[in-house]
């Protein structure tokens, strides 16, 4: 390296250890990566091996941002000439889809490899990815991202729910709500193993009482086993039976337990659920499929009257025709338009002039409005005739335009 410095009259200098003061331009760049990187591994919830790719694809992103020092241009700009292009970016860590062109792959084998996005690679058109399943490393450009799921960080979030169900203590507290557990002539403390649990009895029926997610929930059986697929922890050893001799309520508590049992939910299997995906073209069209703050909520016709709950029905239902077609088919808008037509020649609103040479008629066309009565029912159809003024052309068929003001009124007060 010295030889290529002194090559080209770069002046070698080096800092002293533990002088970060002395380098502080490289220091900073170095913080400004790290903590590009740290936020691409906090979000994506990458495991701490995936480190180096954090960091390659903070620099890749940095390299085509936009930054002041450069006339808010990117490195990359200055560096090529030429803007970058930024059409590969992806959610690092999100959830993708590579092809699978494995040799000798048969009709029924998968299309498609499950893998995280971990940036793009220098100097290949593809994208770098890691197998799920097999735990590799590969780059592949037929790719399919779904850039709402990122599998690792919906993992940790697992985990911690987990950990948090795990934290629950073993016993409620006094205040939470007990289930009614049987009772019999005598009361013996009983050490249940963690795979099976036999009791056994001379005269009375044993009842073990297993935990569920709020208290106790007792079903009676005469060789019960610890289930493990309805939600009880096997790892929990001490269990008692209590036995004591009060057995007046005991038909009636083993009836509540029998319905227990029979409306006893099946355990919950986790499926993976379908993710829906608009297409590009409807990113930023709003379908109605989800409202989180539903109108109907605040608005309502309950609180209306009478007549103001028929003026909004009315104003809802009543279709005002669109075109001079469609209001010729019924006799109320022909009846309309006849009566603007007797208006607009009675208040002499128009002079017939000849055409100059060269000059195209401006258009006109006929406006239709339902006026309504404060109770709903119809005052009147009108029917306007207007002029088409968006096809004239500034400089050729007008110059100046022309605005109503309000005229401010001066008082003097004496």
């Amino acid at each position: 390296m010295c030889e290529f410095y002194l090559s080209q009259g770069i002046e070698h200098q080096m800092s002293c250890t533990y002088t970060p003061e002395q380098n502080g331009r490289v220091e900073r760049k170095h913080q400004h990566i790290l903590n590009v990187a740290r936020a691409l591994r906090f979000h994506s919830g990458v495991p701490l091996n995936f480190w180096s790719d954090c960091v390659l694809h903070a620099v890749f992103i940095i390299n085509r941002l936009p930054t002041p020092v450069l006339n808010n241009k990117s490195p990359y700009e200055i560096l090529y000439q030429r803007p970058p292009f930024l059409g590969q970016l992806r959610v690092f860590g999100c959830l993708a889809y590579a092809a699978s062109i494995t040799p000798g792959r048969t009709k029924l084998d998968p299309r498609a490899r499950q893998c995280i996005f971990l940036g793009i690679p220098a100097g290949m058109k593809g994208f770098k990815l890691f197998d799920l399943k097999k735990h590799e490393f590969l780059v592949s450009r037929d790719v399919t991202f779904y850039e709402d799921m990122i599998p690792f960080r919906t993992k940790a979030a697992n985990l911690s729910e987990q950990e948090k169900d795990d934290s629950t203590p073993l016993f409620p507290s006094p205040s939470a709500p007990l289930l009614p557990t049987p009772s019999f002539s005598e009361s013996t403390p009983v050490n249940l193993p963690s795979n099976q649990v036999q009791t056994n009895s001379h005269s009375n029926q044993n009842h073990v009482s297993s935990l569920s997610g709020q208290g106790y929930v007792s079903s009676p059986s005469k060789e019960p086993s610890l289930p493990t697929s309805s939600g009880f922890d096997a790892s929990h050893d001490d269990i008692y039976v209590h036995e004591t001799d009060d057995s007046a309520g005991l038909d009636e508590e083993e009836h509540e337990i029998q319905q227990l049992d029979d409306h006893e939910a099946e355990p919950i299997r986790s499926r993976p659920q379908r993710n829906i995906v608009l297409p590009a073209r409807l990113k930023d069209c709003y379908l109605g499929i989800v409202t989180k703050y539903p109108i109907t909520d605040v608005v309502g016709y309950e609180l209306l009257t009478e007549d103001n709950k028929n003026y909004a029905v009315n104003m809802i239902t009543m279709v005002e025709p669109a075109s001079f077609e469609d209001a010729n088919e019924e006799e109320c808008w022909r009846k309309a338009m006849q009566e603007e037509l007797a208006a607009l020649i009675e208040n002499q609103t128009w002079e017939l002039v000849k055409l100059p040479a060269g000059k195209k008629a401006i258009g006109c066309k006929c406006v239709y409005k339902i006026k309504l009565k404060p109770d709903g029912s119809v005052e009147r159809f009108k029917a306007r005739l207007v002029a088409k003024g968006f096809t004239q052309v500034y400089g050729v068929d007008f110059l100046d335009t022309f605005s109503l003001l309000p005229r401010t009124i001066l008082s003097k007060h004496y």
